[in-house]
């Protein structure tokens, strides 16, 4: 599992102990004080399946600048444009960060920054699963794109896009976009067969 946006690791934590010893959960954290909290998590929890990245992922390997506010959760990956306190941070594909093997889900939460997260892994969807990530128009305009074009992207790439609706899976389509802040799924077949035990699927 890899888990981008990890913050101080709260869903990382709780992946680690769904994959248990055998699995691995890639935490990918940009912001430095935050990846500290988040190392420290670990290391309190005795935590030994997680792999901690001081990195953003993006569809470039480079640099970039994330915002510096007082609140860890509410930071970003900034425009040229931006104002304000910044933290310069090293970008990597997760391409390149030699994952291997079956990648069961991969969770983003990078606040408008997902299109540009999953152009630099396109080379793991053979081996992925499962996406799960936050849509947000106001966010991703911030970055030049629409919930429309992601779907659109990802169709392109096998995938089918859900969301979780009174414990069923709900497709997303152009025509029936949720508003405002939602969590989305989406699957490959093989992994949207599983979900199916326990999320219905309502066409």
């Amino acid at each position: 599992m890899i888990d981008v946006g990890a913050n101080i690791g709260d869903f990382t934590l709780h992946a680690a102990s769904i994959v248990g010893p055998s699995g691995r959960v890639y935490a990918v954290e940009p912001h430095p004080r935050t990846f500290r909290f988040l190392v420290e998590n670990i290391s309190l929890n005795k935590a030994c399946n997680i792999v901690p990245l001081n990195i953003a992922a993006g569809p470039v390997s480079g640099t970039a600048f994330v915002s510096d506010k007082r609140s860890d959760d509410q930071n970003v990956i900034l425009r040229q444009d931006d104002s304000g306190r910044r933290v310069k941070v090293r970008v990597a594909r997760l391409d390149e960060l030699g994952i291997a093997g079956v990648v069961h889900l991969i969770k983003i939460d990078t606040e408008g920054y997902e299109r540009f997260v999953l152009e630099g892994a396109v080379g793991l969807f053979d081996r992925v699963e499962a996406i799960y990530f936050e849509a947000s128009e106001q966010q991703f305009r911030r970055f030049g794109y629409d919930l429309a074009e992601l779907l659109a992207w990802l169709k392109t790439h096998s995938f089918r896009v859900h969301r979780i609706h009174n414990r069923m899976l709900k497709p997303v389509s152009p025509t029936g976009m949720p508003v405002g802040h939602t969590n989305l799924v989406a699957t490959r077949p093989a992994a949207e067969d599983r979900l199916r035990v326990t999320l219905p699927l309502r066409e």
